[in-house]
């Protein structure tokens, strides 16, 4: 594309490098510009990536977790990770091969959905209750 081209619509680039687009003529125009060339497009439900505030949310639960057991926070983190987060990946020559998924990765649900299985597990397993925010 010419330098005079740059702008492409309204979307906005994640972290991953992802376009997301808020108008499919957009994306229409965008694809009907694109030199003559092999191309690969996924399109996906757009989904909100983690908040600050559920970040900062998650670690004061997992500080506190912590603190009452006697781990420190980032040993709690990986076992939280391993409890839950568990995962059979597929390596460079096709093996199967079981490993954690990372929080990073999670959008806005499945932290929630993270976080909700840490407090049920917390109250049930440990009988720790824990605040619903911080303020």
């Amino acid at each position: 594309m010419s330098e005079e081209k740059k702008y492409l619509g309204f979307f906005k680039v994640d972290e991953r490098k992802t376009l997301i687009w808020k108008n499919k003529k957009q994306i229409e125009n965008y694809i009907s510009e694109l030199p003559t060339g092999k191309y690969m497009i996924q399109i996906s439900e757009y989904t909100e990536s983690r908040s600050i505030n559920q970040n900062k949310y998650y670690w004061k639960l997992v500080e506190i977790i912590a603190s009452n057991i006697g781990y420190e926070v980032d040993e709690m983190h990986d076992v939280f990770k391993y409890k839950f987060l568990k995962k059979t990946f597929q390596d460079s020559n096709g093996n199967l091969v079981n490993g954690v998924g990372s929080t990073r990765k999670l959008n806005s649900k499945e932290f929630t959905n993270y976080i909700d299985k840490i407090k049920k597990y917390v109250l049930t397993e440990l009988e720790i209750i824990l605040p619903e925010s911080f303020e």
